[in-house]
């Protein structure tokens, strides 16, 4: 199958989508062969990347991707999904024997050892950062230039104007959900807050073996050293009669590949960072 064709890609990915909503899945079942450029390549269809090689999202790849934001896909809830199953991915990435199946009340169902185990999943973002990923989405890899870049964000997202960061670094646009300073204590609260609006939904789910929360918070360097782990354990801590009603709190930051587990009952954490490389 030609990778070349985000049809194919984006058909392929539905599919698997489809397959989770109706039975327990691995990851081995979401990586797919394409063809590319004459060489095979094995992807990985929970978040689109490279399963093999250095570059775990190559140029070729970016610009599929690339096609899917521009063109948009028929199925409407698609790019919800991929957010989703992206997010699990980097889960799975340190819990490579879960079994998993998509649901709605909670998002995903994991199995281990006959223990079923229900997922939340959401994600860390400021509302200026949201809009700013909305930027460098339709903008970078795209060979544009710092002003092409601004023209851009003051076209279509003009509530941000001056709330981020756009440098020109050795040539190269640099974007920023910031300007200047930048406080990451707020930001862990609004970690804090997303593990507790969590808890409170979890009341309403039928009973599981465990109840996890997933919480990514995407490219935001307020969550990337162990440090952050350790001050944001301790707010976790300071909640802990209010968070209850869930077993672990995982934190993660894909782009650094960052991963944080909570223990809420023994107040615990683990930090893990790996290596990986963006072209």
């Amino acid at each position: 199958m030609e990778i070349n064709s985000s049809d194919n890609l984006y058909k392929k990915c539905a599919e698997k989508y489809s397959l989770a909503k109706k039975k327990f899945c691995t990851r081995d079942d979401f990586q797919e062969i394409f063809q590319v450029n004459n060489q095979k390549m094995v992807i990985n269809l929970l978040n689109i990347t490279c399963v093999e090689g250095d570059k775990i999202r190559p140029k070729e790849l970016w610009e599929v991707i690339h096609k899917l934001d521009d063109n948009g896909v028929p199925y409407r809830g698609f790019i919800k999904d991929l957010t989703e199953f992206s997010s699990l991915s980097h889960l799975l990435s340190v819990y490579p024997d879960l079994h998993f199946k998509k649901s709605d009340r909670p998002d995903f169902i994991l199995k281990t050892e006959g223990n079923l185990i229900g997922l939340e999943v959401t994600s860390a973002v400021s509302e200026v950062e949201k809009q700013v990923n909305k930027v460098a989405k339709f903008n970078f890899g795209r060979n544009k230039t710092v002003k092409d870049i601004q023209n851009y964000a003051y076209k279509h997202h003009q509530n941000i104007d001056g709330k981020y960061g756009l440098y020109d670094i050795n040539g190269k646009a640099v974007l920023s959900p910031s300007k200047g300073l930048v406080d990451c204590h707020i930001y862990k609260n609004l970690i804090v807050n997303k593990a507790l609006n969590k808890a409170k939904k979890a009341k309403e789910y039928s009973k599981f073996s465990e109840m996890w929360v997933l919480i990514d918070t995407e490219n935001n360097f307020c969550f990337t050293e162990k440090d952050h782990a350790e001050e944001l354990s301790k707010l976790f801590s300071k909640e802990d009669k209010n968070l209850q009603d869930i077993n672990k709190i995982i934190v993660i930051n894909i782009i650094n590949k960052v991963f944080m587990l909570y223990d809420v009952e023994s107040q615990e954490f683990n930090f893990i960072k790996q290596e990986s490389v963006y072209e």
